[in-house]
């Protein structure tokens, strides 16, 4: 694939990333001399009409997104095998890495957390679900911005019962349990996994981490989140964000107060009983 044009304009220089529903490629706009991200939609995904429709329609609403939080899509190119969407390429560090090398401070997880938030609240607004935030979909600048990357689910899934090789689409620790479960998902499945996700930035695990992808998928269905050794002031939003229920967890506008309480260092509410 290196060095090889696509739509005759863009000509692939790096592979950046992928997963079960695609790849990402580092690309050159030869038309404006400019470097663009490429999302290639899997081939045998891509071929699918409703889900080739949904590709398209999802990555115009994310165009009309005009967010410093969100990666801009450019364009969506109809090839033989798929679509590919042209987007920015932005540098940076992703979240996922840096809890590699140690878990973070309870500060820079509110900060992090609160941007996020931000993003996911002007991508709900126009009707998109990212359906897959987790740590590795987290890029953190050089100045210490958040960009949400990665809505490949969002514009390709279509149907949260379509899986791939017989999977729940996403990523098992981030999974929201009503996506685990088949059943029609909102705005509060993606709170879910970015409270998954901050969990596991402050904590340096995933909160129902098991040996195996159907032991995860389990515990996040029946179990407790895993008790928490580091958190303070987000221990009750963290909590009431991993509810089992949508209904019993905080919305997007409640999470917002919280996390701006915690930023200025007062205590976090108590989870309803």
């Amino acid at each position: 694939m290196i060095g090889e044009r696509v739509a005759g304009r863009f000509v692939i220089e790096a592979r950046l990333g992928g997963g079960g529903m695609g790849w990402v490629w580092r690309g050159r706009d030869c038309k404006l001399d400019r470097v663009v991200a490429l999302k290639q939609v899997r081939a045998d995904i891509g071929r699918l009409p409703e889900l080739k429709a949904r590709a398209v329609r999802e990555a115009q609403a994310l165009a009309r997104i005009d967010h410093p939080g969100i990666v801009r899509v450019h364009d969506v190119i109809d090839a033989p095998d798929g679509p590919w969407i042209v987007m920015d390429y932005v540098q940076g560090t992703l979240l996922g890495t840096l809890i590699q090398r140690a878990p973070l401070s309870e500060s820079a997880v509110v900060r992090i957390g609160a941007q996020a938030l931000d993003a996911l609240a002007a991508a709900h607004a126009e009707g998109v679900l990212h359906r897959d935030v987790k740590p590795d979909n987290i890029l953190i600048t050089a100045s210490s911005s958040v960009v949400l990357v990665d809505f490949g689910i969002a514009t390709i899934e279509g149907h949260e019962r379509i899986t791939v090789l017989g999977h729940v689409v996403g990523t098992p620790d981030f999974i929201a349990p009503e996506r685990i479960r088949g059943e029609p998902v909102g705005p509060a499945a993606d709170l879910w996994s970015l409270g998954a996700t901050l969990y596991t930035a402050l904590e340096g695990r995933p909160p129902f981490h098991r040996s195996t992808e159907e032991a995860t998928r389990f515990a996040i269905l029946t179990a407790p989140p895993a008790p928490m050794t580091r958190a303070v002031r987000l221990k009750p939003t963290l909590n009431r964000l991993l509810a089992k229920s949508p209904a019993n967890r905080m919305a997007a506008e409640e999470l917002a107060r919280h996390l701006e309480g915690a930023a200025r260092g007062a205590p976090a509410a108590h989870p309803r009983r």
